[in-house]
């Protein structure tokens, strides 16, 4: 969140308050609940194309309705029960990689 703040921030040229317009104050919650489900380099995957995908699946659903918001928990929450589902197999893949 240190991070999204200080790019706004940079971005805007002053400081920013990310919950005044950039994210909701469920988003936030919804990320710090996140946290304890995941080992660090697991959440960053999470985090990252869970994001990616929050992208997409807007942008599909605004071909059909458009929103002047993003329901980033809501598509988070979906995409999170996806990646929970698939856990074993994706950290099996990364210790394939030597990653973890």
């Amino acid at each position: 969140m240190s991070a999204l703040t200080l790019y706004l921030s940079l971005k805007q040229g002053r400081i920013v308050n990310i919950t005044q317009g950039y994210f909701s104050w469920g988003d936030i919650l919804f990320l710090l609940v996140l946290t304890p489900l995941f080992e660090w380099r697991m959440y960053m995957m999470v985090f990252i194309f869970g994001t990616l995908g929050v992208l997409v699946l807007h942008i599909l659903a605004h071909l059909f309705k458009p929103q002047k918001t993003v329901p980033y928990a809501g598509y988070m929450a979906a995409i999170t029960g996806v990646i929970l589902f698939f856990q074993p197999q994706v950290e099996a893949y990364l210790k394939t990689l030597a990653w973890q």
